[in-house]
């Protein structure tokens, strides 16, 4: 459940349904996988994976037909059109590959950062530092941020750095950051949105937060708060985000601070890794889909699919 800040506005719709007495009642499209039945020590349940696992996927912003994807220790692209996938990088990956405007795929690896080019030429390692993790192109691909994990009382342990494209560091952004982070195709003034969290010390327990900041001047403000972390989150224009929980997948206004919730789900069913397409106006996402096959083990199956902004007309992409 999410815990919305005070300044949100709340707005419940209540939608009556009639149905006659002679039809079944519909199949829940989520049906959550309860806690595992045995001993609460060991792993729980046993998870099987089911086909090939496609994750993190990501739009080539200047070709809403193409996007990139990770598959085991690859990193490939794929023309959604012609059906054509392509290995761009094969070895460690770290999180999810991005794709700039600039041609680069940049991504995470042993504590670093490294880019490639989108034909697989021209690695190139950008941080040496061993501290930076969760890159996003920025001011379309001249510069990135990314998260940086330092071991200083006088800060958060987690904030975020930028650079420049070639890897040289320009500004630290003092606020909480984690990689659940989107920047904004649509600002020049350069808004990133991300997820933050505090501890509470009292409570003893985290608080997530959805934030927005202006890379430039580091304002910062909480859009949302919410009691878990943030699967997947994505701008859809200059000031509304759709982001999602284990819960379901909701919108949030930057400038109203307004949130809606567009659709529940539960734990069976989480939908990951969002990214807009500005050419198709379509959400790219990774869906991980649980069944749960008797009382100790659970199917699970990853895949990439396309979406409308209202979170309507799900599309999975068949990848060969």
């Amino acid at each position: 459940m999410i815990r919305w800040n005070v300044f949100s506005f709340f707005v419940v719709l209540v939608i009556g349904f009639s149905c006659r007495r002679d039809k079944e009642a519909p199949v829940p499209e989520c049906i959550p996988i309860p806690p595992y039945p045995g001993p609460s020590v060991g792993f729980g349940y046993g998870y099987i994976t089911v086909g090939e696992s496609y994750s993190t996927p990501c739009f080539n912003p200047q070709n809403g037909n193409e996007i990139c994807f990770r598959a085991s220790n690859e990193i490939i692209a794929f023309d959604i059109s012609a059906g054509v996938k392509t290995t761009i990088y094969s070895g460690t990956v770290w999180g999810r590959p991005v794709w700039g405007e600039n041609g680069w795929i940049i991504f995470g690896k042993n504590h670093n950062i490294y880019k490639v080019k989108s034909d697989g030429d021209s690695l190139t390692q950008l941080t040496l530092t061993g501290n930076c993790y969760a890159p996003q192109w920025c001011n379309h691909g001249a510069e990135f941020i990314c998260e940086l994990v330092y071991d200083d009382p006088g800060f958060p342990d987690v904030h975020a750095g930028r650079f420049t494209a070639d890897g040289v560091i320009l500004d630290s952004i003092r606020q909480p950051y984690t990689g659940s982070a989107a920047v904004s195709p649509f600002s020049q003034n350069l808004y990133a949105v991300y997820e933050s969290y505090s501890y509470d010390s009292v409570a003893n327990n985290l608080n997530y937060n959805l934030m927005v900041i202006d890379i430039e001047t580091h304002e910062a403000k909480i859009i949302a708060e919410g009691e878990s972390g943030i699967l997947g989150l994505t701008w859809v224009d200059d000031h509304r985000v759709v982001w999602s929980l284990m819960d379901g997948i909701y919108v949030s206004d930057i400038n109203s601070l307004e949130t809606t919730q567009l659709k529940e789900t539960c734990n069976s069913i989480n939908y990951q890794w969002f990214d807009y397409g500005v050419q198709s106006d379509k959400i790219l996402y990774q869906k991980t889909t649980q069944t749960l096959l008797d009382s100790t083990t659970v199917e699970v199956k990853n895949r990439i699919y396309l979406m409308n902004t209202d979170v309507s007309n799900e599309d999975e992409i068949e990848i060969p």
